[in-house]
């Protein structure tokens, strides 16, 4: 069965990148959402064909339809919409009057160095919270998966003015994109990129996160490809050395964690994994499941029965956070999924679980046909900006929908927050134009 599934999949890839021929800048096509979201499903059950067949058949028709839900309106509207539009390039800021570059870039670095600052402060308190001293987290079998456990859960006394000051840390989702384009527009040295990017990682290090580490390698390789490579050697030596970056995360982090032989602990238990979750979910498990907090089990030995949950539990739980903080609503929102053992051990679900969990078999594929639609509406008016802004926005896409093969990672507040300080920047350096870009042609 999961044969024939990627057989299919891998059909729809082959005429996506066959309709190239209609765009008249194949790189439309190639850097939209629809395009990575194909790519990555296709990759995962690639990767699938080398283990045991274990999808049964209610999970591989949930994984078709929510396929075919995203990529058949996403395809229709770029076919329509985007066969005569062409990539704007960045505004380049030699060419702002006034605009004094090296401050900026030199500003970016230093508030990327708080971030780390307060993470590893962030990372002192978990430790003194868990009871261990530092010489412990060597010596200690588990020690370290409990400090994660504490940073991933737990309120460990971090004060109000940390948590408030800790905002700072989503200037490493853009700072290395923001210094690319000056770097290479300028005279400035490339080493502030390498930098920058070396900071942004050891965030999420810190933090012990693994997607951290590859949402930082992917968005700004899509970035960086996108605008500034434009020959096939280059573009393959990136993404080689990007895929060479993500196995190591993936392999590395697990052992930081102390949970090397808990699951993930290397590329095919990681991405399988979640098809693992998924087929738990929604066609039953009646193996072992554990939790890290208290919350409401929803793996079922008949699978998952639309009404279980609250709807828009998954897709909008920032929404059940403020009812909670402002009206007491009282709703338990977890930060991890519950565990399971077989057929891998993991806690991650695919993007699916999030829509058919929130919206049913019948509601699920209307919401995600809404989002292909939106999302490469969105794409195609960024793309003629040639700002920063709509450059992270769509590295930002590129990002989730690679990622849905392993969860649901959107976050309204990395749209708004990142928003934010853009716009804060762009009025204390009198650049604009650089953060937003041009007005958009008609499409």
């Amino acid at each position: 069965m999961g044969l024939l599934l990627f057989i299919i999949f891998f059909a729809i890839f082959v005429l996506i990148n066959a309709s190239s021929i209609c765009f008249k800048e194949k790189k439309v096509l190639f850097y939209s959402p629809l395009y990575f979201f194909s790519l990555a499903w296709c990759l995962s059950l690639l990767i699938y064909q080398f283990g045991d067949d274990f999808l049964r058949g209610r999970t591989i028709i949930s994984m078709a339809v929510f396929y075919f839900s995203f990529c058949i309106p996403a395809f229709i509207f770029l076919m329509k919409a985007g066969t005569s539009l062409t990539i704007r390039q960045l505004i380049e800021p030699l060419k702002m009057e006034g605009f004094e570059y090296r401050r900026l870039v030199l500003l970016l670095i230093g508030l990327q160095l708080l971030s780390v600052c307060i993470a590893l402060t962030y990372l002192y308190y978990a430790i003194s919270f868990s009871g261990f001293s530092f010489s412990d987290l060597l010596d200690q079998p588990g020690s370290l998966a409990t400090v994660r456990g504490i940073l991933a859960n737990e309120d460990y006394n971090v004060p109000l003015i940390l948590k408030l000051t800790s905002q700072v840390k989503y200037v490493n989702y853009f700072a290395p994109i923001i210094i690319t384009t000056i770097s290479v527009y300028s005279l400035l040295s490339r080493k502030y990129i390498g930098v920058s990017i070396a900071l942004a990682i050891l965030y999420s290090i810190c933090f012990l996160e693994r997607s951290g580490i590859i949402r930082t390698i992917l968005v700004f390789g899509v970035f960086y490809s996108l605008y500034f490579v434009n020959n096939r050697k280059k573009l393959l030596q990136l993404i080689a050395s990007g895929m060479i970056l993500v196995v190591i995360a993936t392999v590395t982090v697990p052992y930081l964690r102390g949970q090397a032989d808990e699951g993930g602990g290397n590329l095919y238990d990681y991405v399988v994994g979640g098809l693992g979750g998924l087929d738990a979910f929604i066609s039953g498990y009646n193996g072992e499941i554990s939790i890290l907090e208290t919350q409401q089990i929803y793996i079922t030995e008949a699978g998952f029965q639309f009404g279980d949950a609250p709807v828009g539990f998954e897709t909008m739980t920032e929404l059940y956070r403020i009812c909670n903080a402002l009206f007491q609503c009282g709703f338990e929102i977890p930060n991890n999924k519950e565990y399971i053992y077989s057929p891998i051990m993991t806690n991650i679900y695919t993007a699916i679980r999030a829509f058919y969990q929130d919206y049913g078999a019948f509601g699920a594929p209307l919401i995600i046909a809404v989002i292909g639609i939106f999302v490469s509406w969105r794409y195609l008016l960024n793309i003629q900006r040639g700002g920063i802004w709509t450059a992270y926005f769509n590295s930002y896409l590129a990002y989730l929908a690679t990622f849905s093969v392993l969860t649901y990672n959107f976050s309204l507040r990395e749209i708004i927050l990142v928003w934010m300080i853009m716009t804060i920047l762009s009025f204390i350096f009198r650049s604009r134009p650089l953060f937003f870009g041009y007005e958009p042609r008609n499409m």
